[in-house]
């Protein structure tokens, strides 16, 4: 986890203007689920999915808006870029590692090859608790692919 959270940490992100972006796409919304559900809506219709496996880029995510100005991120520049939306909104919201179906490997054994995906989850002030993944294009919030369902995560 700490060397996951370095990783992150390292990401330099410009706060103000994902606020203004997503102010524009949640503007019609009252509720924090409207927005969660907003901002995931709008990621999955804008932002093409590209898969960086090699070397770092294969664990560190990319800045919100360096994902949000190409207008395409791997999973963890995804997750990033819902994660900083989300909390422009002040909607509590975490970078979560996952490992899919196709990992043997479960958190006993502490090693990278745990985890190959990466995810956000939402926690909403009303006690729910939601893992948005803008990687799957054809999905609707709240429902899970069968590929990360039941697997262990780490936040």
């Amino acid at each position: 986890y700490k060397w996951y959270k370095s990783l992150v940490d390292a990401v330099e992100e410009d706060s103000a203007e994902i606020k203004k972006i997503t102010d524009k796409i949640v503007i019609n919304c009252k509720t924090e689920r409207e927005k969660m559900d907003s901002i995931f809506y709008w990621i999955q219709d804008n932002i093409r999915y590209l898969a960086f496996e090699e070397g770092l880029a294969g664990f560190q995510p990319d800045a919100a808006i360096k994902v949000y100005n190409n207008k395409f991120g791997d999973c963890k520049g995804m997750a990033n870029l819902a994660k900083n939306m989300l909390k422009s909104q002040n909607i509590d919201a975490r970078l979560t590692w996952i490992g899919t179906r196709d990992i043997k490997y479960d958190y006993s054994i502490p090693s990278l090859a745990v985890d190959n995906h990466m995810i956000t989850t939402v926690f909403l002030k009303d006690g729910s608790k939601f893992f948005i993944d803008p990687t799957e294009t054809f999905i609707r919030s709240g429902e899970y692919a069968a590929r990360i369902q039941g697997r262990p995560v780490l936040i």
